[in-house]
């Protein structure tokens, strides 16, 4: 009998497993809570079953009997590989005594510490009552993450001493706001143990676009109200987006570079073509992408469009056509990514790059996650596409040591699309104002739930 695996995670990293696993005359059970994961195609066997829930992936093992589990780098999955291991008596070279070595960073270090290995950087700071002496050494900006999270969650980008007061614990949020009855929040986690130990809140409102910090849901079975503001930044975001694709269909940065080092010749930029020559795809109709859309026309441009919600007036008809997401991706030559994050995970990936067109570049002002950034590298290595423009990548900040940012036809930016002075006021005072709305008893512009 032919040796049975799980492995834990059914996302694009599985597919070459699970293949190189049936490869050599394994049989592969698949299991995660994703039903249209890749990796399902190619197994023996798939089930839909969150990774959290142990009990049942363990009891799935003693069924199938399983002679082995394999999951991929991410601490949230390994932990989750260790307990049903425990769970089902599979072997496992780590034990559950171990696994905050992996999850609590201070644990970490200080098993670093004792095996004499070098480590980063690193300050283990409370937020609540921040002493001069534990942030005296800090140089702004910095990168907080709390002890306890996994994978990317709850990494953020501190610029200042305020920002990094907002980065607190459920407890601190609860401690310093349990009679507040409006939040306004950037940074700090608003989640079913806050609503339910602050039980004057009526309504929180997101500092920015993003909700991902605000448990939605939960909020909407407490009766509070959620609010964001969505449309700060829209000239900027779409402006930027404009700047990434003039700079790489002219060649600009490129012809900088090799203007100022190696001597002064426009062949090396052959070829480019006008405006009017060029289809530009924008995937994601709302707000930004109208705005991109419509100023991408007035320069020449041919503008099509896709999105699931959008609806076409006599007034859009003038700057964008409707189309399908495969007409955007086989027609473009400029495709510029405007779409959330969620429900759209490596959207653009090694398959869709073969479809674009060699000499097509990629805008993305939107969210990191809708690229798989190694299908990227891989596609400009081969020059299936011509290049690419980023504001945002997953990881942020990302390291110079990332393998994109070898490529001569890329462009990056450090997630600034949304940036203005004057953005950044008109956020501040979009925010207060909604506060007010809210306090007067008048209807919110930007309300995320529906409350019955």
């Amino acid at each position: 009998m032919n040796k049975r695996l799980l492995i834990l995670g059914t996302l694009g990293e599985f597919e070459q497993l699970v293949q190189k696993a049936r490869a050599r005359g394994i049989y592969t059970i698949v299991c995660d809570g994703y039903p249209d994961g890749p990796a399902r195609a190619f197994a023996d066997e798939s089930y839909v079953i969150p990774v959290t829930d142990t009990d049942r992936i363990a009891a799935l093992c003693k069924e199938k009997q399983v002679d082995g589990i394999l999951t991929s780098f991410s601490d949230l999955l390994l932990e989750c590989m260790v307990k049903i291991s425990a769970k089902a008596g599979l072997p496992c070279y780590l034990n559950p005594e171990q696994l905050p070595w992996y999850r609590d960073k201070s644990a970490t270090r200080g098993l670093l510490e004792e095996l004499g290995l070098p480590s980063p950087g690193f300050a283990k700071i409370p937020t609540s009552g921040l002493a001069p002496e534990l942030i005296a050494h800090l140089h702004f900006p910095l990168v907080t993450k709390p002890l306890d999270k996994y994978g990317s969650r709850g990494i953020y980008v501190v610029h200042n001493l305020e920002e990094l007061k907002q980065a607190i614990t459920e407890d601190e949020v609860i401690e310093q706001c349990q009679d507040a009855e409006i939040f306004i929040v950037q940074y700090a986690k608003i989640t079913k143990k806050v609503m339910d130990n602050c039980p004057k809140l009526k309504y929180v409102v997101r500092y920015g676009v993003g909700v991902d910090t605000i448990d939605v849901p939960e909020a909407t079975k407490h009766g509070i109200q959620v609010g964001n503001v969505p449309d700060y930044g829209m000239n900027e975001v779409a402006d930027h987006a404009i700047a990434l694709a003039m700079v790489m269909v002219r060649e600009v940065v490129k012809m900088n570079q090799f203007t100022k080092n190696e001597k002064w010749d426009y062949t090396k930029a052959i070829p480019i073509h006008r405006f009017s020559e060029l289809t530009v795809g924008v995937v994601g109709l709302g707000r930004i992408g109208r705005n991109f859309a419509k100023k991408m026309h007035a320069l020449g441009f041919k503008v099509i469009g896709t999105d699931p919600y959008f609806k076409a007036t006599p007034e859009t008809d003038e700057y964008v056509t409707a189309v399908s997401v495969e007409d955007i991706i086989t027609k473009s030559d400029i495709i510029s990514l405007h779409c959330p994050a969620d429900g759209n995970k490596d959207l653009f990936n090694a398959e869709t790059f073969k479809k674009m067109k060699n000499s097509a570049v990629l805008i993305n002002v939107a969210r990191g996650g809708i690229i798989n950034e190694a299908d990227l590298d891989e596609a400009l290595s081969n020059g299936e596409i011509a290049g690419a423009g980023l504001d945002c990548m997953l990881g942020e900040p990302v390291s110079k040591d990332s393998p994109l940012f070898k490529h001569e036809n890329l462009v990056v930016t450090p997630h600034m699309a949304w940036y203005s002075e004057e953005a950044a006021s008109e956020l501040k005072r979009k925010v207060a104002e909604e506060s007010v709305r809210f306090a007067n008893g008048e209807a919110i512009h930007y309300p995320i739930n529906k409350l019955a």
